[in-house]
């Protein structure tokens, strides 16, 4: 008989499923708007996805941060969806993003 996941285990397994479903968005968003964050963002979340399968310990910790990454992306999906015009963002919004995708890298 096989073990229940845990909570944390079925959580890391609905915010991989979850992040899923943005990689094909976001790799949209890049097709149509060649926005020079987007493709960057969509291979770390990838990476992410990876880390969450196959994490071991620090499971709630892993969570927690997975929970917060993915709020963020989806600011950033909708704040890029329904900029005018779409795609467009300012200057100031593109040095916030920029700033949040120096971070990135380090998580994954």
């Amino acid at each position: 008989m096989s073990r229940q996941p845990t909570i944390t285990e079925a959580q890391l397994e609905n915010l991989a499923a979850c992040l899923a479903t943005t990689v094909p968005v976001l790799n949209e968003l890049d097709n149509a708007f060649g926005s020079p964050f987007i493709l960057p963002i969509s291979n770390t979340i990838g990476a992410l996805i990876n880390l969450l399968q196959n994490v071991k310990q620090n499971k709630k910790e892993c969570a927690r941060l997975a929970e917060n990454i993915y709020k963020v992306l989806y600011g950033i999906i909708n704040l890029h969806i329904t900029s005018e015009p779409a795609g467009s963002l300012s200057p100031a919004m593109i040095n916030d993003v920029g700033r949040f995708m120096k971070y990135l890298p380090s998580i994954s």
